[in-house]
């Protein structure tokens, strides 16, 4: 009988740890370790918003687990996050040499497109870079029913005067 306890206590911490989120108290910002954007990197200093150029990311339907690592599960609110990205760049890449892929808390989370990826990789192959930190804006992550879900979206800021070249 003992052990069937020690199961059942087992399934308890692991249904808590893995389903069970606590809300985020604004007032006092106490967060726990699921909570969204516990593993996202944080929006590094930038240009403001309205000065910068918005990229959408594409591709992030393949990559929703590392967004819902990032992130935390589907809720039925959804979610809105802003946080810090790397935009790195993937000249291995076989099926284009430009490409820039953007990563979030160290994990893919998909692609800058191709025109804007050639601008991007150009720019920092000048600067003898092959990274670049940028703020990202994460919307979506909601499932009100079983057939009504959104998934994660990404958009980048993009400094002034990169995308001009």
């Amino acid at each position: 009988m003992s052990i069937f306890w020690i199961a059942v206590v087992l399934f308890a911490v692991w249904f808590a740890t893995r389903y069970l989120r606590v809300k985020v108290n604004k007032s006092s910002g106490i967060k726990d370790a699921r909570s969204p954007a516990a593993s996202a990197t944080p929006a590094p200093p930038n240009a403001s918003p309205s000065d910068c150029d918005e990229v959408e990311i594409k591709g992030e339907s393949n990559y929703q687990p590392a967004l819902i690592a990032n992130f935390g599960p589907y809720t039925e609110e959804g979610h809105s996050e802003y946080c810090g990205a790397e935009l790195v760049c993937e000249p291995s890449n076989p099926y284009d040499k430009n490409a820039v892929r953007c990563e979030i808390g160290g994990l893919l989370v998909g692609y800058v497109n191709k025109s804007e990826a050639k601008t991007i990789s150009a720019h920092l192959r000048k600067k003898k870079q092959t990274t670049l930190q940028v703020n990202a804006s994460v919307r979506g992550g909601w499932q009100r029913s079983r057939g009504d879900q959104g998934n994660y979206g990404v958009s980048v800021e993009i400094a002034p005067g990169i995308l001009d070249a």
